[in-house]
């Protein structure tokens, strides 16, 4: 069977199954709130998963709180001692439960004393299943004690455990007592045939519960002195028994209420923790965008850097460069000119020199005598000109 944990659509539901489902303490947070919260469910079957209700009371003061559940299945779980402790003290305060089945756990004799304490308070339960939970003598003594308190219950499942002939001897003397236990299943037990039978034929005795019954009506409408205010008053045993439930009607309204009103506070730190914790992410943004910057100033820092150092070292050659040239002597001749043979210029000719066209084109065959003009002033050579230093 699938897993639906959408608590806005379990909360509408009158029945919930989650059977099968791998259900452990850890996964059942929007089943603890549905049964927190609903005011229409009346069956929850929770049968063969993993539940322990071991380190968490959640569950349990949901199941306490609730006013509407009739029937809870916690069958073939993980459900010990400890489990049974917390499942025992929300009985103890739920009015509504009419219907338990604790089957195939771990509770032992130490569970069943904790389930003894919480029926010989609880009002509200029908029926009740004990059964494959290796219960011995000792639990089943705790269990029979408890019958004689109780006048609700109408069915045990309590087989397949290990009580013995004393365990089952307890359990025939509270049925003797009881009036309501219609019906106590005990197979499977380590008790002898005759004990066996003896618990049946007290269960079939209807007469033997009739009397029972009229003799509880008696007592519950006999006359007792309770001190109030300082003041003795005579009240029917019924009607201070329904001052008390009354009374503790009260104080699980009272309970809710606290319950409800710290669940407010919880919402409202968890939306204030919520604030905190965006703003916090927008900082984190806001470092990591810095930060940034920060490695992209520096990158532009370094760039800008390289960049002076290049432009320095453009300077420093050209500096050299400038350098050179102011150092050079270069005097400028005021005629220089080169001229064809048999034209003058300026104002002595120098040798004449011939100057063959290698050119293979046929246009010149003949040489070409050109005529070197020199000024009268001192020549500096070339090479000294652009190599001085």
């Amino acid at each position: 069977m699938s897993t639906n944990m959408n608590f806005e659509y379990l909360i509408k539901k009158e029945y919930i199954d989650l059977s099968f489902n791998a259900l452990h303490d850890g996964n059942i947070e929007t089943l603890v709130e549905v049964l927190t919260e609903s005011t229409v469910l009346q069956e929850l079957n929770l049968w063969s998963n993993r539940i322990a209700l071991a380190d968490d009371d959640a569950f349990a003061n949901a199941l306490a709180q609730n006013s509407t559940l009739r029937v809870l299945s916690l069958g073939s779980n993980m459900i010990a001692s400890e489990g049974t402790k917390r499942l025992a003290n929300a009985l103890k305060e739920n009015t509504s439960l009419e219907e338990l089945h604790l089957g195939d756990n771990y509770m032992g004799n130490d569970g069943a004393q904790y389930i003894s304490d919480a029926l010989a308070a609880n009002t509200s339960l029908r029926m009740i299943s004990f059964y494959g939970n290796n219960i011995g003598d000792e639990g089943a003594k705790c269990l029979a004690k408890s019958f004689k308190q109780n006048y609700t219950l109408n069915v045990v499942w309590i087989h397949e455990n290990k009580i013995g002939d004393d365990g089952a001897q307890a359990l025939a003397e509270a049925l003797g007592c009881n009036c309501n236990i219609e019906s106590m299943f005990v197979l499977g037990n380590t008790m002898s045939k005759t004990e066996e039978n003896g618990i049946k034929a007290i269960l079939a005795d209807v007469n033997g519960r009739k009397k029972r019954a009229a003799l509880l009506a008696t007592y519950v409408n006999t006359p007792i002195k309770v001190e109030e205010g300082g003041e003795v008053l005579v009240v029917r045993v019924q009607d201070e028994k329904d001052k008390m439930l009354s009374k503790k009607e009260e104080e699980i309204e009272k309970l809710k209420a606290e319950l409800a009103e710290s669940k407010k506070e919880e919402e409202a730190a968890n939306a204030e923790a919520a604030v905190v914790a965006a703003k916090d992410e927008e900082l984190a943004a806001l470092r990591s965008e810095m930060a940034t910057k920060d490695e992209e100033i520096t990158a532009l820092k370094t760039e800008l850097k390289n960049q002076m150092i290049s432009k320095d070292e453009e300077i420093m050659k050209l500096k050299m460069v400038y350098e050179m040239i102011n150092k050079l002597e270069i005097t400028t001749m005021p005629e220089k000119t080169m001229t064809l043979a048999g034209q003058e210029s300026g104002k002595e000719t120098v040798d004449q020199a011939s100057f063959e066209d290698t050119r293979d084109d046929g246009l010149y065959n003949e040489p070409l005598p050109l005529t070197m003009v020199a000024s009268t002033e001192e020549r500096v050579p070339l090479d000294t000109c652009l190599f001085a230093s």
